[in-house]
């Protein structure tokens, strides 16, 4: 008899009464037995809040919000196409568009001309590769944020508290303007700002800030501008901590 043989085997005659004996036994002992379990009171368990993750892409204005208020998200954004500047459109790759598949966005006669990244508070990174036909926009809450932009149409960067490595390109069309108080009058290709709150439009893309910012109380900041000759650029920092700021030729 093989193992196998030995567990398909059934008692019977006998064995199988006795068996049957046995089993009803035991069932009329448990039925007999005072009940040991204690009534409880349903309760709701706090869960940690979330957004719907979601991603847009109309008119040429792509905008990605993060999943949930606190999360620690991650966006690489890469040309795709036979240009290099988003005019054929980018490839993404993102745990908040298709679950971090590369995703195809726009293409030829479809070109993304606006960027958005609604990131929200955590620890997040954000690689988005030049795109000299494309306007970017990152916004962060709070958290230590990592930040790479290459050169672009026009770039604005907005953070709250944390400790951040930005570095961002130069923005060729000098048109980022209204992000920060003083900004309207004269707009930038590059506008950066730590310890800020900020706030989307979700038809167009467009990253806004309060009149006052929230103050980066809490560590420093490292913010490097690769801007070019011609170019202008914005850095407000609101911190007690030491910063580090460095542009190039704008």
């Amino acid at each position: 008899m093989t193992p196998a043989d030995k567990y398909q085997t059934t008692p019977s005659g006998a064995a199988s009464e006795l068996a049957d004996a046995q089993t009803k036994e035991m069932i009329v002992m448990y039925r007999k037995q005072p009940s040991t379990r204690k009534s409880r009171l349903l309760a709701l368990e706090s869960i940690e809040s979330r957004l719907v993750p979601s991603f847009t892409f109309s008119s040429g204005v792509l905008i990605v919000h993060a999943d949930t208020s606190t999360s620690s998200d991650y966006a690489f954004v890469n040309p795709t196409g036979s240009a290099s500047d988003g005019s054929t459109g980018v490839k993404v790759r993102s745990n908040l568009v298709n679950n971090g598949a590369p995703t195809t966005i726009g293409g030829a006669g479809n070109p993304v001309v606006r960027i958005t990244l609604d990131m929200q508070d955590g620890n997040d990174a954000v690689l988005i590769a030049g795109l000299a036909k494309t306007r970017i926009r990152v916004g962060e809450g709070n958290g230590d944020n990592v930040i790479a932009v290459g050169d672009a149409q026009d770039i604005g960067v907005a953070v709250g508290n944390g400790r951040n490595a930005i570095l961002v390109g130069g923005g060729s069309a000098n048109t980022a303007g209204g992000i920060a108080p003083g900004n309207s009058i004269a707009p930038a290709g590059t506008v950066v700002l730590v310890g800020w709150s900020y706030t989307i439009d979700t038809t167009t893309g467009g990253l806004f800030t309060p009149f006052a910012p929230i103050g980066n109380n809490h560590a420093n900041s490292a913010i490097i501008v690769r801007d070019h000759t011609g170019q202008k650029s914005v850095v407000d920092v609101a911190t007690d901590g030491s910063s580090l700021i460095a542009t190039d030729d704008g």
